[in-house]
């Protein structure tokens, strides 16, 4: 109950009630918030602040993946997909393609038509040789046929993906919607075009891809029967092998009674068709890369008809300089044109192979002319002439009797030749060893011996072991012959080349000619016996036999407790270690002769630059050694742990010496041809190594100084800085001598001398009054290299000066007074006494 005095309250509270009421009736989204007011106010108050006029709504576009997108929008994305479709459409017609498909149906026809007289090669051959060129034939044939398989495939790829980019936009524009109805007409106008070129689109892709199952069809028909001739390949020669010594034919006098001649004329008509249809496909199928080979030839022809030329004229070129090759370049030309022949045709034809070979014989012996003395170019002519016979007789004359006979008559003179070359007196046995080719007699008396066992199996009826080791024999030694003209060539090329004025502005041709010519034919040596020994076994057709044989020795491992230990680990180790340390020798010849001296560094930094990098060239290769090797680097930490604490207590005063040259070369506190003194040793710097440097002394002497003691202890370096030395001369003069003239003739003398450099200037002065002159001394300025020289010019000079000035350069003198301690005496007596005491005591 309130009383009066409650009465203001009151009214207080009535006042506040009042304007809390108002308040909530002016503002009804604030009173929908009091728990007094009903649920009609709160629903008024939403409708109120949720309404939108229609005009500020914004219209959306409902795509098929359930994303929407604004209206104004439609038409960039629409744009967008026409763009994308647009460019697959046009993929769809691919000239590439078409080449390829082209390609293929040659190749299928081709497989087609000499599938069943491969085959019946293959069924009648006796000889490994006619397989083997059956085999690299159509290897040639599957290669190519796996290429375009590839080519196929990665179209057909290409094309499912369009595909399913196209099903994803018709899809994406097929459902497009709005909520409120229909888009504006142009809107529709452009969701009509995607769904009308997606259309098409998909049309054309199902087309393309209709058109390439024929295609994948032939080539997997085509795959098979290829296949098949390599299979039948694999047993023919296993079965050759396994019969290589037995008897496959009647002896030579039952042959030429029971042989027949028919059907020779017929094969050699196939054969030479065979050899016309294969260079016309060879030219279609090749005619641009045959551009290519035209222009490379050209190229190389006129290299060489510049380079006799551009050589300088000096006088002392080497007489292989001078050689008769490149007088004839077009044949050089033709010779290096052919060796590359199968590196610019790889899938050329067998036939047009065997051509190109006939080709680079006959250059061959064009250019032995130039080589070989007429004791070797006569029997080198004549293998010629029997392996082009041989070639022709196996290609014309197969598994004819004819070719019996002829591979018998080239057995026959072949032996005859090589025995001839053999034959220890003779004039081409002679020639050999002036040229120093032990090697090519010893390779001479094995043919003969080889071509005479190919006679008497040829004659008993073993006619593929007599045809395997007639044409073995002549392969294996005209590819030495070639490949000796192709060394000789590239020998002389070189020799050329770095007489040239070009190859001069090289610093390594122009100051170590003589060694780079010496080192690069050593490679090319090397280069060409490896060619001939990869040549050796494949001319015998025992190529893959003797490689796996080979493999599987150096394969075959020991263990020595855990560790495994093969001879094709040791050898990729030191293969891998050889190669790595030669390269780095190259580099750091290449950055200390060549890259340096065109920089501004210093010969000391650079050459400590390039001693780090060869260092670190080889510990790198060390490393992948050990990883060519199959060693597994992780297990090395041990071993890196172990190798570190024996570096520390065997090899310290070693690591203490590296250590030190690696400091040396960073903070070059001398650098080669500077003049320092150590101790006692005085000398010029001539090499800064990691373990050592030299110093070489005034005297000739080589002094090898540790890099420890450069570090630990103090040195003279009388040239850090530069080169200027300063050098004094004393000289003293008479008594009575004016010092200013003394003075003006010493400076007299000192500007006459040439090497007496002006800045710093020479400084002459009046030092002091010695005992018996008075003393000047002349300091100057000079070189370090000829102070010495300087010094003893002045010397001369002032000496010649003073006596031709009249000074007199006193030297010192004593007097002598003697004081007689008996005054009685004469000095005459004194002397009288002194001489009998001498002669008493003698």
């Amino acid at each position: 109950m309130l009383t009066s005095n409650s009465a203001p309250v009151t009214r207080l509270l009535r006042f506040c009630l009042c304007l809390l009421f108002c308040g909530g009736l002016a503002v009804p989204s604030q009173s929908a918030q009091l728990p007094f007011f009903g649920k009609k106010s709160k629903e008024k108050s939403k409708e109120k602040t949720t309404q939108v006029p229609p005009t500020l709504q914004p219209r959306v576009l409902k795509l098929g993946d359930g994303s929407e997108i604004a209206i104004t929008e439609v038409v960039p994305r629409t744009q967008s997909a026409l763009s994308s479709l647009d460019d697959i459409i046009a993929s769809t017609s691919d000239s590439t393609l078409s080449a390829a498909e082209a390609r293929v149906q040659e190749l299928v026809t081709d497989v087609a038509n000499n599938k069943q007289d491969t085959q019946a090669t293959i069924q009648y051959a006796r000889s490994t040789q006619g397989l083997n060129e059956i085999r690299t034939e159509w290897t040639r044939k599957r290669t190519e046929l796996d290429g375009l398989s590839s080519v196929v495939e990665k179209r057909v790829s290409d094309l499912t993906d369009k595909q399913r980019q196209v099903a994803a936009i018709r899809d994406l524009w097929a459902t497009a919607s709005t909520p409120e109805g229909e888009l504006p007409a142009a809107l529709q106008d452009s969701v009509s075009r995607v769904q009308q070129s997606a259309s098409e689109a998909d049309i054309r892709l199902h087309a393309s891809l209709d058109s390439l199952i024929p295609v994948q069809v032939n080539i997997a028909t085509a795959g098979k029967d290829i296949d098949g001739i390599l299979s039948s390949v694999d047993a023919a020669q296993k079965g050759l092998r396994n019969q290589i010594f037995a008897l496959d034919s009647p002896p030579i006098w039952s042959a030429f009674r029971n042989g027949s001649y028919s059907s020779l004329r017929i094969q050699v008509s196939a054969a030479t068709n065979r050899l016309r249809s294969r260079i016309v496909q060879f030219y279609n199928h090749y005619w641009s890369r045959l551009v290519g080979y035209l222009l490379f030839f050209i190229f190389l022809t006129a290299v060489l008809f510049w380079l006799p030329r551009a050589a300088s004229r000096s006088e002392d070129h080497d007489d292989r300089e001078k050689s008769g090759f490149l007088r004839y370049p077009i044949a050089v030309s033709a010779f290096i044109s052919l060796i590359l022949f199968a590196a610019f045709f790889p899938q050329a034809p067998l036939e047009v192979l065997r051509l190109a070979v006939l080709l680079l014989i006959v250059c061959s012996v064009i250019l032995a002319a130039r080589v070989f003395d007429r004791s070797l170019l006569r029997p080198v002519t004549a293998i010629a002439s029997l392996r082009v016979m041989d070639t022709i007789s196996a290609n014309a004359a197969a598994g004819t009797l004819l070719q019996r006979i002829d591979t018998l008559l080239i057995a026959i003179l072949a032996s005859g030749v090589f025995t001839w070359l053999g034959y220890k007196g003779g004039a081409a046995i002679r020639e050999l060893e002036r040229r120093r080719w032990p090697v090519a007699t010893v390779v001479c008396r094995i043919s003969a011996v080889l071509l005479a066992f190919s006679v008497f199996t040829n004659i008993i009826g073993n006619v593929s072991l007599a045809e395997i080791l007639l044409s073995g024999t002549l392969k294996a030694a005209y590819a030495g012959v070639i490949v000796y003209l192709f060394y000789t060539i590239s020998r002389d090329l070189l020799f050329l080349y770095t007489n040239t004025k070009f190859s001069q502005r090289s610093r390594v041709i122009r100051y170590h000619r003589d060694l780079f010519v010496e080192k690069t034919t050593k490679i090319f040596r090397l280069i060409c016996w490896i060619a001939w020994i990869v040549v050796l076994p494949a001319s015998f057709q025992f190529a893959a036999e003797i490689f796996q044989a080979v493999g599987n020795f150096l394969r075959r491992s020991w263990s020595l407790g855990a560790v495994k230990i093969s001879l094709q680990d040791i050898l990729m180790f030191g293969i891998v270690l050889l190669l790595s340390t030669f390269l780095a020798r190259v580099v750091r010849f290449f950055l200390e002769e060549e890259l340096l001296p065109r920089t501004r560094v210093s010969d000391g930094a650079g050459k400590a630059g390039s001693r780090l990098l060869h260092y670190s060239l080889v510990f790198l290769g060390f490393f992948l050694a050990l990883g060519a090797a199959g060693l597994d680097l992780s297990r090395l930490t041990l071993l890196t742990g172990a190798f570190g604490v024996g570096l520390g207590f065997g090899l310290q005063n070693v690591v203490s010496n590296f250590v030190s040259g690696i400091i040396i070369s960073l903070e070059r506190p001398m650098q080669v041809n500077d003049v320092i003194e150590v101790g006692t040793l005085l000398g010029t710097v001539r090499e800064i190594g990691f373990r050592s440097s030299t110093v070489v002394t005034f005297d000739g002497a080589a002094v090898i100084v540790p890099n420890s003691e450069l570090i630990t202890k103090s040195f003279v370096n009388w040239s850090l800085t530069d080169r200027l030395r300063r050098g004094e001369i004393r000289i003293g003069v008479a008594y009575g001598t004016d010092p200013g003239r003394v003075l003006n003739l010493l400076r007299e003398v000192v500007d006459s001398t040439q090497d007496v450099l002006k800045n710093p200037a020479p400084l002459i002065t009046f030092e002091t009054f010695g005992a018996s002159s008075l003393d000047f001394t002349v300091r100057f300025w000079a070189y370090i290299d000829n102070l010495v020289t300087i010094r003893s010019q002045l010397n001369v000079a002032i000496s010649e000066r003073m006596q031709a000035e009249g000074i007199s350069i006193p030297f010192p003198q004593r007097d002598v007074h003697v004081h007689l301690a008996n005054g009685n005496e004469s000095q005459s007596d004194l002397f009288e006494r002194i001489q009998k005491g001498k002669t008493a005591t003698s």
